[in-house]
């Protein structure tokens, strides 16, 4: 019993120390990178009836997720942690739901607070704890479904079914990929219902009704011929996160293996998620033979995404399917479970090898920046206000052009659309960056982030060659200061250009 207690505070201590990593994530205050800043500029742009229509800068998430961020930032001003509030606590509270569904299946607390201690010190988790998107919102919906679906089953709620209901209807207003898990539970219900002695039909076609109806309204009125289908269909596509549709050709299983890849990477290194792919296996096995209804409510989400991956309708990326890390994580840990299982009580110490685990999580953290940063145009912007004179120009690279316009606020006042210019993209066509920089006034802040990493056939990147246009037309560049993704530079006239000689 005395081994139990020691070795549970040792997971509980690594609990609260991914939850303070979360909190410094948090309070570090980093700046929105581009694609936070597209959803973020449209939470603080619109109003609440605006943003129940098609998002503008081609963006896409669920309205309960864009309600709620709305209200924060209504109630707290319209600043990047105001916004982070949400997924922030939907990381905090998948914690618990996540030591609770483990208890529910596995009936050991050790490894129930195990699998807690490894999600809250995961980087990926971490990473999208304080980050502008729904990604982290999916995974606690996923877990509170998963939650909710088991309890029920196990008549948790008594004759309550219409909190399993409701539960189920609003996490489609908040989770576009709650109906996959829902799908799941539906079936999972079904299963347990027959088998059940009550045999509870009544309340089970209360339930799935209620779910079809709030999943045909919202389809209706926020998916069916949604205007941005087109656009993300062939983003996707190029990303390569859909599965080629002849399942006979080569291509078709080199894309399956590298969403396998993708899959155990969410463990937050290849390496580390290669080393503990004999240990799911192993958890398969032992879920299969001892809990083979646990195991279809864990794997077959990623058998429906991957079919819809392979029918183009929802792509298979890390970001779309972190939401099931939760399930990864529980079968691993049943893995665990089950080769713990197999020692003795004289050799119940083996157990501490458990930490080692969490440890590692926490090397991989110590090996990536942390906190996290991804596009710090905040601090480039700062720099900017701080030595920004009247007179001076702001040249602003195309992909800075969206965090500029959320941050532009908090630069001196004395800037206006005249001392401004927001540049264009130009894809292959490099050269047309030439005539907007020739027509700017001198002296010019020029403000980089987000740049886009193709290469011209001199080996230069956009931001090489704009700074070479700059220093074609005459400038000298006098100050430059860079920082994580985003750089300023502080060009002056030297020298009139071969044109202006001529002239």
């Amino acid at each position: 019993m005395r081994l139990k207690i020691e070795i549970s505070w040792i997971l509980i201590g690594f609990i609260l120390i991914g939850v303070s990593l979360s909190l410094l994530n948090f309070l570090n205050f980093r700046s929105l990178w581009l694609d936070e800043v597209r959803i973020g500029l449209n939470i603080v742009e619109k109003s609440v009836n605006e943003l129940l229509q098609p998002l503008d800068y081609n963006q896409v998430a669920p309205i309960g997720f864009l309600l709620i961020e709305k209200i924060f930032a209504s109630l707290l001003g319209n600043a990047d942690w105001t916004m982070r509030i949400f997924p922030l606590l939907a990381f905090l509270i998948s914690i618990f739901l996540l030591h609770s569904i483990t208890y529910k299946i596995l009936k050991n607390n050790l490894f129930a607070l195990f699998a807690s201690a490894f999600f809250a010190t995961s980087i990926l988790m971490l990473s999208y704890s304080s980050e502008v998107k729904q990604y982290m919102t999916d995974v606690a919906f996923t877990l509170t479904i998963l939650l909710t679906t088991i309890t029920y089953n196990e008549n948790g709620f008594k004759n309550k079914w219409w909190i399993y209901a409701l539960i189920g209807m609003l996490s489609i207003w908040f989770s576009n990929i709650s109906v996959l898990l829902l799908f799941t539970a539906g079936f999972y219900s079904l299963y347990r219902t027959h088998y059940s002695i009550e045999k509870k039909y009544k309340h089970l076609v209360y339930i799935l009704g209620l779910w079809v109806f709030s999943f045909v309204i919202y389809y209706s009125l926020f998916i069916h011929d949604h205007p941005t289908k087109d656009f993300m269909t062939i983003y996707w596509q190029k990303a390569s996160a859909f599965l080629p549709q002849d399942i006979l050709s080569v291509e078709f299983y080199k894309s399956l293996s590298a969403k396998i890849k993708i899959y155990f990477g969410l463990l937050g290194s290849n390496k580390y998620g290669l080393l503990l792919v004999p240990i799911f296996f192993l958890g398969l096995f032992f879920l299969g033979k001892e809990k083979k209804a646990f195991l279809y409510l864990l794997v077959f989400p990623v058998v429906l995404h991957l079919i819809l991956a392979y029918i183009h309708l929802y792509p298979f990326s890390t970001r779309l399917i972190l939401y099931l890390y939760p399930s990864l994580l529980i079968i691993i840990t049943s893995g665990l479970c089950f080769i713990y299982s197999f020692f003795n009580s004289s050799q119940q110490k083996l157990i501490y090898v458990l930490p080692l685990f969490l440890a590692a999580n926490i090397l991989i953290i110590k090996r990536n920046q942390f906190p996290i940063e991804k596009e710090e145009i905040k601090k480039s912007m700062s720099y900017i206000k701080s030595k920004f004179v009247k007179g001076d120009n702001i040249y602003v690279y195309y992909g800075a052009k969206p965090a500029f316009e959320f941050y532009r606020d908090d630069l001196n006042k004395e800037i206006d659309d005249s001392n401004v210019v927001l540049a264009s993209a130009h894809g292959n066509k490099w050269s047309n960056y030439h005539m907007p920089i020739s027509k700017m006034n001198d002296p010019v802040w020029i403000l980089f982030s987000h740049v886009y990493r193709m290469k011209n056939e001199e080996n230069l990147t956009e931001e090489e060659y704009i700074l070479n246009i700059f220093r074609e037309e005459g400038y000298q560049i006098i100050d430059e200061q860079k920082y994580k993704g985003s750089s300023v530079y502080y060009a002056v006239k030297i020298m009139p250009t071969p044109n202006q000689v001529d002239g």
